[in-house]
């Protein structure tokens, strides 16, 4: 069975109160018991809570509401490797230019965010 927004919504605040209901009670238990620090439980946990809601909003409103091909979404969090200028690369004087250019692979950086969202990759 195919399920409305609302019932997509519903889910995700079913979700989030089930969530933090249960954080809340770790978090203290943790604290009390001085194995880690309340706020850092909270963080921990919003944090992974804000990705899941974000990915559920966006298929939400991919699939429920644009009526679009599940399948053309790609949702994921991991890293894209960017690599150095070229232009900075020729700037350099010739010995770390070199030295670069025979390490390039290690010479990118990672760019990292909670979801990269992708349509048709």
């Amino acid at each position: 069975m195919k399920q409305t927004t609302q019932q997509s919504i519903q889910e995700i605040i079913n979700t989030y109160n089930t969530v933090i209901g249960v954080m809340e009670e770790t978090a203290h238990e943790k604290d009390n018991a001085g194995e880690r620090a309340y706020g850092g439980v909270v963080r921990a946990t919003k944090g992974k809570l804000q990705e899941f809601i974000t990915q559920k909003l966006i298929e939400t409103a991919w699939i429920d509401e644009l009526k679009q091909d599940k399948n053309r979404l790609t949702i994921n969090s991991k890293k894209i490797a960017i690599p150095i200028k070229r232009d900075y690369l020729d700037r350099q004087p010739e010995n770390i230019k070199k030295y670069i250019l025979s390490n390039i692979d290690n010479y990118v950086y990672k760019l990292s965010v909670d979801k990269h969202i992708f349509i048709d990759n």
